[in-house]
C-alpha cells in the first residue's frame, strides 16, 4: 500500500511540475504568420522560440521579391512550427512527406533592438534561410526533385544587425525527398547575440558532458565485466551506455557530424540502430539484475524484433524505414510498461536495489514517452531523453556501488566469523595435522612399494606377453626345420645328401640351443641375486673367446683384447660373462666379411669407481633410427638376423641389475662401438634393483 502511494505521489509531482512550468511565463506564439514581440523584453526574458502558426506555400519556392505578389494572388496555408508538414492539408488532401515548400513568418520587434542572433535547428532535409530578403544560412541544397536536392543535418547559429527595423520577415525554403516526414520539426529561436551564443554553447556543452560521462561509465562497467565475467549485467549495462552515447551524438545537435565525415544516410541509420538495439540491451541488463522476475523469452523476443527492424534499416532507404519508426516506438513503450510492472513485483519481493532501479527507470521511461510524443507532434515540450538517460545511469551506478558495498560488508562479516572459527580450530587442526602427516608418511611409503610392485608386474606382464609370442615363434622355427630335415633323411638313399641333411639339422638344433641358452640367461638374471666377486678381466675375456673358438666362429675375424688398470674390481662374474659373450657374439654375427681385415676390439679399463668395457668392430653397423631400439626385447634391426633378438636385451637387463650405464655409437658400413660403465663393488655396496630401463651414459652425464 505504501508503495502505491509513493508511486502515485511521484507521478503527480512529475505531472503537475510540468504543468506549472508550462503555465508560468508563457511566451507569445505566432498567430496567422505574425509573431508580436513588441512587449517582449529580450534583456530580461532572454531568447524566444519562433513557434506557432507560419504561412506555408506548398510546392512553391518563393523568393523574397515575390512575397507581396504571392500573398495577394495566392492564399497561403497555415501550418504549425515545429511540426511535420505531413500533418497539413491542402484542398482536403493530406500533404505527402516528399516535396518542397516556403515558410514565412513576420516578427514585430520592440524598440531599441541590438545585434540579434538566430538558432537554426536541424530539419533533416534541406533549407535556405532569408531574413528581410537576405540569405543568412543554408543547410544542404534545396531542390524541386530528389536529383537536385542534397539533405543535411546541420544546425548552427547566425547573427545579424536589424538597423532599427521594427519588424523582421523570415522566409524558409525547405525541400525533402529522402525522409518520410518533411518540414520543420524543431524550434527556431531568436534573441540577443549573447543569449543565442550562450544557449547554443550550453546545449553543446551539455551534450558533450553527457556523451563523455555515459561513455566512461560504459567503459568502467565493461572493465568490471572483464574482471567478473560471471556477472553479465555489467556487460549489458556497459553496452546500453555505449548505445546511449551513440544516440546522443546522432540526435539533437548531431555532434557526430563534427567528429566524423559521414553522409546523411548513415547518420540516420546510426540514429535508428542506437534506438532499436538499446531496448534489448536494456532488457538483458534488467534480466540479469532481476532474473526471477523477467522471462528470458521476453529478452529473446526483444532481440528478434530489434534485429528485424535493423535489417530493414540496413537494406532500405530512409524514405521507407522511417515510416516504421512509430511501430517500434509503440513497442518500446509497451516494453517500458512491462518493465514498470516487473519492477513493482521486484519491490514487493524486496529485491536488492529494486527501489533505486524503479526510480531511475521511471525517469528514463517518462523522458522516452515525452520524446516520442514530441517527435510525432503531439506535444511541444522538447527532447529530454538524454537527461532521462543520465539520471537512469546515475541511479544504476549508485545501485552498483550499493551492491558492491553490501557484498563487501558481507565479506567482512564472514571474515570475522571465519577468524573466530579459526581461533577455536587452531589446536584441533594442529593435532589433526600431526596425525595426518604421520598417516601420510605411512601411506607414501606403502604407495611407493605398491607403485614399485605395480611397475614390476606391468613390466613382467608386458615382457611375458612379448616373450611368449616371440619365443614360441623362434622355438618352433628350428624345430619345424629339424623335423623337415629328418623326414627328408628318412627317404633319401644318397648317403652324401643324408650327411648334408644332418649338418643342416645340427645347425637348426644349434640355433634352438642358442635360444634356450638366452632364455636361461634371462631367467637367471631376473631371479638370481647379484653377487660381489673379485673379477679377473683377462681370464674372463679369455674364457669368452675360447667359447667362440670352439664353435668355429672366429676363422675369418681378428680378435684384439686390451685390458688395463691395476685396481681390484668386484662385481658379479657370471653376469659380466653373459654381457661380454653377448656383445662379442653380436659383433661376430654382424661382421662384414667382405672387408679386408674384419676385427673385433675389446678394451677394458678397471678403476676405483667403475670399469669401462668397450667393444668395437668394423662390421655392418646400425642404422641411426634403430640405435635406440637395439636393446628392446626381440628387436632385430636386420631381417637376415638369425638370432633370437634377446642378446642385447639381456645385456641391458643385466647391466641394469649391476647399476651400470651404456652408450652406443654406430655408422652403417663403418662399424659399431658399445661402451659400458660397470660399477665397482669394492666398497661392498650392491645396487638395489629398480624396475626401470637402464639409463644411458649420455643421459647420466647431462643430469
Amino acid at each position: 500500500m505504501k508503495f502505491r502511494i509513493l508511486f502515485f505521489a511521484f507521478f503527480l509531482c512529475h505531472f503537475f511540475s510540468g504543468v506549472e512550468l508550462y503555465s508560468q511565463n508563457k511566451p507569445p506564439i505566432a498567430d496567422n504568420g505574425i509573431l508580436n514581440l513588441q512587449n517582449w523584453n529580450f534583456e530580461r526574458n532572454g531568447a524566444i522560440k519562433l513557434d506557432g502558426e507560419w504561412l506555408f506555400y506548398w510546392n512553391k519556392i518563393v523568393s523574397p521579391s515575390q512575397e507581396d505578389y504571392l500573398v495577394e494572388k495566392i492564399h497561403p496555408l497555415i501550418i504549425k512550427v515545429p511540426s511535420s508538414w505531413n500533418n497539413g492539408y491542402q484542398n482536403g488532401f493530406e500533404l505527402p512527406g516528399m516535396g518542397y515548400a516556403t515558410y514565412q513568418l513576420k516578427i514585430l520587434l520592440p524598440d531599441s533592438i541590438q545585434r540579434m542572433g538566430i538558432k537554426i535547428p536541424t530539419v533533416g532535409s534541406a533549407m535556405d534561410v532569408f531574413i528581410n530578403g537576405k540569405k543568412i544560412a543554408t543547410s544542404g541544397t534545396v531542390g524541386k526533385s530528389k536529383d537536385k536536392m542534397v539533405p543535411s543535418l546541420a544546425s548552427f547559429v547566425t547573427y545579424y544587425d536589424l538597423e532599427n527595423a521594427k519588424e523582421v520577415d523570415i522566409i524558409l525554403h525547405v525541400s525533402n525527398f529522402f525522409h518520410s516526414k518533411g518540414g520543420i520539426r524543431n524550434s527556431f529561436k531568436i534573441g540577443l547575440q549573447k543569449d543565442i551564443q550562450g544557449g547554443w554553447e550550453n546545449v553543446m556543452f551539455l551534450e558533450l558532458f553527457l556523451i563523455g560521462c555515459i561513455f566512461i561509465i560504459g567503459l568502467y562497467h565493461q572493465g568490471l565485466f572483464i574482471l567478473r565475467k560471471n556477472d553479465k549485467s555489467l556487460y549489458f549495462f556497459g553496452l546500453f551506455c555505449f548505445l546511449m552515447a551513440l544516440r546522443i551524438t546522432t540526435t539533437g545537435e548531431y555532434l557526430i557530424n563534427n567528429i566524423f565525415i559521414i553522409n546523411w544516410d548513415w547518420v540516420i541509420k546510426l540514429e535508428y540502430f542506437s534506438f532499436y538495439f538499446c531496448v534489448p540491451a536494456f532488457a538483458s541488463y534488467a534480466y540479469y539484475v532481476f532474473p526471477k522476475e523477467i522471462s528470458k523469452n521476453i529478452i529473446r523476443f526483444t532481440a528478434v524484433v530489434a534485429i528485424g527492424f535493423s535489417i530493414v534499416v540496413l537494406f532500405t532507404s530512409a524514405l521507407f524505414y522511417s515510416k516504421l519508426l512509430v511501430w517500434y516506438q509503440i513497442f518500446s513503450i509497451g516494453m517500458g510498461i512491462y518493465g514498470i510492472v516487473v519492477l513493482y513485483f521486484a519491490i514487493i519481493k524486496k529485491r536488492e536495489g529494486a527501489i533505486i532501479f524503479f526510480i531511475g527507470f521511471n525517469f528514463l521511461f517518462l523522458s522516452l514517452v515525452n520524446d516520442i510524443l514530441y517527435s510525432n507532434g503531439v506535444i511541444q515540450t522538447g527532447n529530454y531523453f538524454s537527461i532521462g538517460i543520465f539520471v537512469f545511469i546515475f541511479c544504476q551506478s549508485f545501485l552498483l556501488s550499493l551492491r558492491f558495498s553490501n557484498a563487501f560488508n558481507r565479506a567482512e562479516s564472514l571474515s570475522r566469523e571465519l577468524n573466530d572459527v579459526n581461533v577455536n580450530l587452531e589446536n584441533l587442526v594442529d593435532e589433526r595435522t600431526k596425525s595426518l602427516l604421520k598417516a601420510n608418511l605411512e601411506l607414501t611409503e606403502k604407495n611407493v612399494q605398491i607403485n614399485a610392485q605395480n611397475e614390476e608386474m606391468l613390466k613382467l606382464s608386458h615382457e611375458l606377453d612379448k616373450f611368449v609370442y616371440s619365443t614360441s615363434h623362434d622355438l618352433r622355427a628350428p624345430i619345424a626345420s629339424a623335423l623337415g630335415l629328418v623326414n627328408l633323411a628318412k627317404n633319401e638313399k644318397d648317403i652324401n645328401l643324408v650327411h648334408q641333411y644332418l649338418e643342416m639339422n645340427e645347425k637348426c638344433l644349434g640355433k634352438l640351443d642358442g635360444i634356450i641358452r638366452d632364455i636361461i640367461n634371462y631367467s637367471q638374471n631376473s631371479r638370481l641375486e647379484v653377487l660381489n666377486q673379485k673379477i679377473d678381466f683377462e681370464k674372463l675375456t679369455e674364457i669368452v673367446i675360447e667359447n667362440f673358438l670352439l664353435e668355429g666362429d672366429l676363422s675369418k675375424i681378428k680378435i684384439n683384447v686390451n685390458i688395463s688398470g691395476n685396481q681390484d674390481f668386484y662385481s658379479d662374474e657370471s653376469r659380466l660373462f653373459m654381457i661380454l659373450k653377448s656383445l662379442i657374439s653380436n659383433s661376430i654375427r654382424f661382421a662384414d666379411l667382405s672387408k679386408q681385415n674384419p676385427y673385433v676390439a675389446i678394451n677394458i679399463k678397471a678403476g676405483n669407481d667403475n670399469a669401462a668395457i668397450n667393444v668395437t668392430d668394423n662390421g655392418k653397423g646400425i642404422e641411426e633410427n634403430h640405435q635406440d631400439k637395439i636393446f628392446d626385447m626381440f628387436f632385430k634391426a636386420n631381417i637376415d638376423n638369425a638370432g633370437s633378438g634377446l642378446g642385447l636385451y639381456i645385456v641391458n637387463e643385466t647391466l641394469s641389475r649391476l647399476g651400470g650405464k651404456k652408450v652406443v655409437s654406430s655408422k652403417p658400413g663403418m662399424g659399431t662401438t658399445i661402451t659400458l660403465l660397470v660399477p665397482n663393488f669394492n666398497s661392498g655396496a650392491i645396487p638395489v634393483h629398480k624396475f626401470s630401463k637402464t639409463q644411458s651414459i649420455q643421459d647420466s652425464t647431462t643430469s
